[in-house]
């Protein structure tokens, strides 16, 4: 079920493992989550729904929060999901993850994405959330944008 806010802002968090040895079914078997989209290395998948067949570099399993939260809602609670599906609140689930990136040289990366309209303030990432994405251990990348008001000097059209 998927819950909807009205809202200027969107947001959501996707977390990424990656590596040459993934084997995407070994991580959607530890979460009990399936992934919004998965493949190994070397094997052929599709770039979105009408995306041409792209074979994969390297292995590749992703969750994002938009496939459970609306956009709309405020990024920390899409970051907290993204920590609760790949199982920072669960020691045993974490754990097995660590096992596994450890094993099979993995890579975790946890994505933030915030868009908001001209004027926004860019929301602030907690610093417990920080304390968790070292626990994992994660790289965090963030990538935040507003819109821009148009130059003074530049005309505004408005279409008819």
């Amino acid at each position: 079920m998927k819950i909807e806010l009205n809202q200027p802002e969107e947001a959501f968090a996707t977390f990424r493992i990656a590596g040459d040895k993934l084997v995407p079914g070994a991580i959607t078997k530890i979460l009990g989550i399936t992934p919004t989209r998965s493949h190994s290395k070397g094997e052929q998948y599709r770039d979105g729904p009408n995306g041409s067949p792209v074979v994969g570099r390297t292995g590749v399993w992703f969750v994002s929060s938009d496939q459970f939260l609306d956009r709309h809602y405020p990024l920390v609670f899409h970051i907290q999901l993204a920590m609760a599906l790949l199982g920072v609140f669960n020691q045993k689930k974490l754990s097995m993850v660590r096992s596994r990136v450890n094993e099979d040289a993995l890579h975790i990366v946890l994505t933030c994405y915030w868009h908001g309209p001209t004027g926004a303030h860019t929301p602030e990432i907690p610093k417990d959330i920080f304390d968790m994405i070292e626990l994992i251990p994660a790289k965090l990348e963030i990538d935040f944008d507003a819109d821009q008001e148009p130059p003074d000097n530049e005309p505004v059209f408005v279409k008819a």
